[in-house]
């Protein structure tokens, strides 16, 4: 009997520090947040794959990104981003992705769920919403440019 394959997340390290820069904002990223009865502003959550890709905690990107909402349902992760709908589904211990119905492909771990936290690299960003990702590994800094939906179809 084979065994049901298990989705095994790649090992990866939490860069402490790391700051996401969005649309050329001055500041970068962050989320108020309660903790101990006081509002904290926390920056999103970013790690390095040991495969050396980047990846983001989905849950702090939208709780930090003006309009971005998402909804995880069981294996079902339905994300609204920039006038994108993305919906990130789990068939088989792999996800499958359609943006504004249109299916993309992904690579191993671009979207995974690490305790509980649904979690996207840099480039499951770039294919799912055209975003001009660059990692500033010098200052630590994750450039990520997103056009809104209506803005990027009428440069087509």
């Amino acid at each position: 009997v084979t065994p049901e394959p298990t989705e095994v997340p790649l090992a990866r390290q939490q860069l402490v520090g790391a700051s996401i820069v969005y649309n050329d904002e001055t500041a970068p990223l962050a989320a108020l947040r309660q903790e101990d009865g006081v509002t904290v502003a926390r920056e999103p959550r970013i790690y390095q794959l040991e495969d050396g890709r980047i990846q983001l905690s989905l849950t702090d990107l939208v709780d930090a990104i003006e309009g971005w909402d998402m909804v995880v349902d069981g294996d079902l992760i339905s994300l609204n981003a920039s006038g994108y709908v993305v919906t990130m589904m789990r068939i088989g211990g792999q996800y499958s992705c359609m943006v504004n119905s249109e299916s993309i492909a992904l690579s191993e771990g671009d979207v995974a769920i690490v305790d509980g936290d649904p979690c996207i690299t840099a480039d499951f960003l770039q294919k799912a919403l055209g975003a001009e990702i660059i990692w500033d590994a010098e200052e630590s800094t994750l450039l990520m440019r997103i056009q809104p939906k209506e803005l990027a179809q009428a440069t087509d």
